[in-house]
């Protein structure tokens, strides 16, 4: 959807049709928050699988391209099992290194080298297993553009859960004129759609791993 029509449906939430207490640009940033925000909690902007081949004792892998980091990870499957996220923490000695002895993997968690974030599995894979990652991820909107007219900037988030964002971006511009009780009324629409959302995308990740044949690229494991 164009920016220009999600800003006209905010405008028509706001009871203001043209700029009065709130300016376009206002606006247009209220809306910028509200579609990363819908899109970090949802996680609706859903990439394709990303499948990395295990390799016998080793711990790390990359992150897929374009997973900005553990937050946005969705699920993570080993050999066609769900493992679940942990803390290093939870699973490493006094020196940094991971408990226990080589096996099945029943957890991941996120490391940080140099600057960098690695997906790193426990216990430490003992086989190598073509294809045997996989990782459900979503990306964050990009930011909408805004230089007196916004006709030609096109909102990441599917026109099907647009009206999400408008409703957040309501909410906050309802908070910057100190009116609670709008701000209570659009965060509720919010809710209610971002729930939605969210089922979805768990109905896909459990349909995605009915099917293997997901196309993605490998990483390659690391230190």
């Amino acid at each position: 959807m164009l920016c220009s029509e999600l800003l006209t449906s905010v405008r028509i939430r706001i009871g203001e049709p043209t700029a009065n207490f709130w300016s376009d640009a206002t606006l247009v940033d209220l809306l910028n928050f509200a579609t990363k925000q819908f899109s970090e909690e949802s996680g609706i902007l859903m990439s394709p699988p990303v499948k990395t081949s295990s390799q016998a004792d080793a711990t790390a892998y990359s992150l897929p391209d374009g997973c900005s980091g553990m937050h946005m990870i969705q699920a993570v499957y080993y050999n066609a099992t769900r493992i679940y996220p942990s803390i290093p923490q939870a699973i490493m000695n006094v020196n940094g290194n991971p408990l226990g002895t080589t096996s099945t993997p029943t957890k991941w968690y996120i490391v940080v080298k140099a600057g960098t974030s690695y997906l790193c599995l426990y216990p430490t894979p003992s086989a190598a297993i073509s294809d045997g990652i996989v990782v459900w991820y979503s990306k964050i909107a990009d930011t909408m553009l805004y230089d007196g007219v916004c006709s030609d900037s096109t909102c990441d988030v599917p026109d099907d859960y647009s009206n999400a964002c408008v409703d957040l971006a309501a909410s906050y511009a309802f908070a910057l004129k100190h009116d609670e009780e709008s701000v209570q009324r659009f965060e509720k629409y919010y809710a209610d759609k971002l729930r939605t959302a969210q089922a979805f995308i768990t109905s896909m990740i459990i349909a995605g791993m009915q099917d293997r044949t997901a196309e993605a690229d490998n990483a390659h494991p690391v230190f």
